[in-house]
């Protein structure tokens, strides 16, 4: 359902000599939804999105309502670029600039500083490239949707005019990024990735979260067995865990 509402802009109403009167009554009366401070869409047609078609709508918000057209980073040149993700997309749209000059936060949008030299155009929108989203995304999220994301990405055989990605490429890249911030976490996220995470009976986003959920257990297997190996005798022979006596030295 991926798509987007049509926006109704109050600029464009001044514009014509008309007040934004109208549209703010037809919202009070639930007729139109605000998406942000200067763009509204029908109610009807925002009530059948999903979260990425709303999130889709609030960046073209933004990028309306703006003064100079910016450059999409982060999940939202991720929403750009169609990638996967677990469970909702944000409210927040992602910008970045070269320079901070104003507030990095106002209503509904995050301004970041960064290079604005790996950028391209999709679907009208500026965005940064695939590669950089991607690794932006390994850097910045959480492990799971990092790979979520990565996982389909080593699966599209082409997204616009770019190939598929590369893990080797991927962990090149990383190896020489100008910022330390996150580099360990993205490498980790990129290395777990799985080039054959998609195929005709598994979607790649069910198969991401099967081999996401099996890492987790491991973990608790790992943990498990650690603490197990740090278990004291009682005087009768068996052996209690120690979290069990921190619980039990707690309840008494």
């Amino acid at each position: 359902m991926h798509t987007s509402a049509p926006l109704l802009l109050v600029r464009d109403r001044v514009r014509v000599g008309e007040s934004d009167r109208a549209l703010r009554r037809a919202a009070d009366a639930g007729t139109l939804v605000r998406v942000r401070r200067g763009a509204y869409a029908r109610a009807d047609e925002w009530s059948c999105l999903d979260s990425r078609g709303r999130y889709r709508t609030r960046i073209d918000a933004v990028v309306r309502t703006r003064r100079t057209r910016p450059v999409l980073a982060f999940e939202s040149a991720a929403a750009i670029w169609g990638c996967d993700r677990w469970g909702g997309w944000p409210d927040t749209v992602h910008l970045i600039v070269d320079q901070v000059a104003g507030p990095t936060r106002s209503e509904g949008v995050k301004v970041h500083r960064g290079s604005t030299d790996r950028v391209v155009e999709r679907n009208g929108f500026l965005v940064t490239d695939y590669r950089r989203t991607l690794l932006d995304l390994a850097r910045v999220m959480p492990f799971a949707q990092s790979v979520i994301a990565l996982d389909e990405a080593l699966n599209r055989k082409r997204v616009g005019d770019h190939l598929a990605q590369q893990r080797e490429a991927l962990l090149d890249e990383l190896a020489i990024l100008s910022t330390s911030r996150g580099r360990a976490k993205a490498i980790q996220a990129v290395q777990f990735t799985d080039g054959q995470a998609a195929n005709g009976e598994s979607p790649t986003l069910g198969y991401s979260c099967t081999r996401l959920d099996f890492r987790r257990q491991r973990c608790k297997r790992n943990i498990a067995t650690r603490g197990a190996a740090t278990t004291s005798p009682t005087s009768s022979g068996r052996n209690i865990d120690s979290s069990e006596n921190s619980t039990a030295a707690g309840s008494t």
